[in-house]
């Protein structure tokens, strides 16, 4: 999605000019952060939407990145990616810094010239990332959406599962945990898949990022990703539990001369979790039972849905007998059969 900046800006200036020695750079930067703040501003309890554009905040980021590589402008580009483009934005953006400050980690823009203090600039800008900020759109991005059950964020599922609880008198509704669950089943695999994917690659990289960093002249300073981290590891662990692969490996080394690979072969079987057979929809009955026994003990569902489980094997008839027995001699006459035959 932005790997077109992380080509040299130019022969002479790989990274381009630092945005406060340029004027015209300084000036759209100026206008970035003005509109970035708004939009910050606006993800507070008392926020408003008023003269927000996460839109034009990307497309600003965007024509910066162009000219200049300064990790400011990439982390407001995270942010604005996060909002508009979600999980892949953000791992696009990502990735672009690790790969920017791999390749060039003495030109980047901020350069290091204050390496030795304790916080340098760079460093209090890569900080950000974990920022209140960006976790706030992480917080409020829908993990899951479907058709039926409807889309779910980070925070529905942490209330859902009484996780986090909600302030004295506010009007939030609680989502039920039955329907979260529901979304997830219905929502394909390859979607959840690539999801996983993306929280994966994000993770990856900023494990790659953090260790550059540790080995470097600011290894010194301390990198606060803590909520980003542990926010993205609670995200891998909803996912998973929903996508389940399992992958066999076989090394099959030949003999033959003409074997050009000398092979290594890898078979992956992706296992879905959605409901294909009736074996599927009783185990899907049961996680129902296992869930009100757990967070709603008071409720009468589990005994009709114990009953519904004792009918998914039945036949139309045998149904008819355990549900309506006095129907079944109307049922017999209408269609000409014999219930005990």
């Amino acid at each position: 999605m932005f790997e077109k900046f992380t080509e040299e800006v130019s022969l002479d200036l790989p990274c381009g000019p630092f945005i406060d020695d340029d004027e015209a750079l300084e000036d759209d930067f100026v206008m970035l952060e003005s509109i970035a703040r708004i939009n910050q501003e606006s993800l507070t309890l008392d926020g408003d939407d008023e003269n927000v554009d996460w839109r034009d905040m990307l497309a600003r980021c965007e024509d910066l990145a162009k000219q200049t590589k300064d990790v400011r402008v990439y982390v407001f580009l995270a942010q604005a990616a996060l909002q508009l483009k979600r999980l892949p934005g953000l791992a696009s953006a990502v990735q672009l810094i690790k790969k920017t400050l791999s390749s060039y980690w003495a030109e980047a823009h901020p350069i290091l010239d204050d390496a030795k203090d304790e916080t340098p600039w760079r460093i209090m800008t890569l900080n950000e990332l974990s920022g209140d900020s960006l976790i706030s759109l992480l917080t409020a991005m829908p993990i899951v959406e479907s058709k039926q059950a409807g889309r779910f964020t980070l925070r529905d599922i942490r209330l859902a599962r009484g996780e986090i609880l909600l302030v004295e008198g506010s009007e939030e509704i609680i989502p039920e945990m039955g329907l979260v669950e529901a979304a997830f089943q219905e929502c394909e695999q390859e979607v959840l898949s690539a999801s996983l994917s993306f929280v994966n690659q994000i993770q990856d990289d900023l494990t790659q990022l953090q260790d550059q960093l540790t080995t470097s002249e600011c290894s010194h300073a301390r990198y606060d990703w803590d909520k980003l981290i542990s926010d993205l590891k609670y995200i891998s662990g909803v996912y998973s539990k929903y996508v389940s692969v399992a992958v066999e490996v076989e090394e099959m080394i030949e003999n033959e001369p003409d074997n050009e690979s000398g092979a290594n072969d890898m078979q992956v079987i992706v296992k879905s979790t959605g409901i294909n057979n009736r074996t599927d929809v009783l185990e899907a009955l049961g996680r129902i039972c296992e869930y009100y026994e757990k967070y709603e003990p008071s409720s009468p569902v589990p005994i009709l849905v114990e009953r519904t489980k004792k009918l998914v094997t039945m036949d139309f008839m045998s149904i008819m007998k355990e549900l309506s027995p006095d129907g079944v001699k109307q049922v017999e006459l209408i269609a000409g059969v014999d219930a005990d035959s």
